[in-house]
């Protein structure tokens, strides 16, 4: 009796929380996994292309355009405050390249600056283009994995 409360019964425990941790490993996995793919595959905006960028300062706004089959077109580091014509030339050049009139623009810091940049020197040159701030909250989970 002695042994089995001493020596078997913790060993058994144990090895039940180990097999019951490696199970639901596995199933937090698979179920991330499942998220991803489906958020991956989406298309950002049906029947239309997007321009998106992710502000930052120091590492420059990355940019990027999926097309209304939700492929990526093109991607880009832009500086719009140390290089604003540059900047502004390569924005252009993607929109109308691929016809593309929607703009989304990450809420991250930089948002601001990347935003008066928009208004400042795409939309004059692109009327019917149209731009929205979008929540990045969660991005960095499926951009580091």
């Amino acid at each position: 009796e002695d042994g089995l409360e001493r020596l078997l019964l913790p060993s058994l425990e144990r090895e039940w929380w180990r097999e019951s941790l490696e199970q639901a490993q596995v199933a937090s996995l698979a179920s991330f996994a499942t998220n991803l793919r489906n958020k991956l595959l989406q298309p950002p905006v049906k029947g239309h292309a997007v321009l998106a960028i992710d502000p930052g300062y120091r590492t420059g706004c990355k940019v990027a355009l999926v097309s209304a089959t939700g492929s990526v077109k093109g991607t880009s580091v832009i500086y719009p405050d140390k290089q604003t014509g540059e900047a502004a030339r390569a924005m252009l050049q993607l929109l109308r390249q691929n016809a593309c009139s929607t703009i989304v623009i990450g809420n991250g810091s930089g948002s601001r600056e990347a935003e008066s940049f928009v208004r400042t020197h795409l939309l004059p040159s692109s009327p019917s283009a149209r731009y929205s701030i979008v929540d990045e909250a969660g991005a960095s989970v499926y951009s580091a994995s």
